[in-house]
């Protein structure tokens, strides 16, 4: 079973001009839209990749799609099991 997404609220926002972005968020993950989304949802000033399980996954998408189940079922499925 794949781990479930986890993005982390951050109190301070991201300089993009730093390369801040790519030590906090994995780009490539397929679950980021979701996370996005959950970060928007909570009011989160900014968020994080780095606690997730997927953060590691840096070119994430096919090794994750191979398992055989969407993105999408796991960010459902993380956010009902909170």
């Amino acid at each position: 079973m794949l781990p479930l997404p986890d993005p982390s609220e951050l109190l301070n926002l991201i300089n993009p001009d730093c390369r801040d972005v790519e030590t906090h968020r994995n780009l490539y993950c397929p679950s980021y839209d979701c996370c996005l989304d959950q970060a928007v949802q909570q009011r989160w000033r900014s968020w994080s990749c780095v606690h997730c399980a997927f953060f590691a996954f840096r070119y994430g998408p096919a090794r994750i799609a191979s398992a055989g189940t969407s993105p999408a079922y796991h960010c459902v499925r993380a956010w009902s099991l909170k």
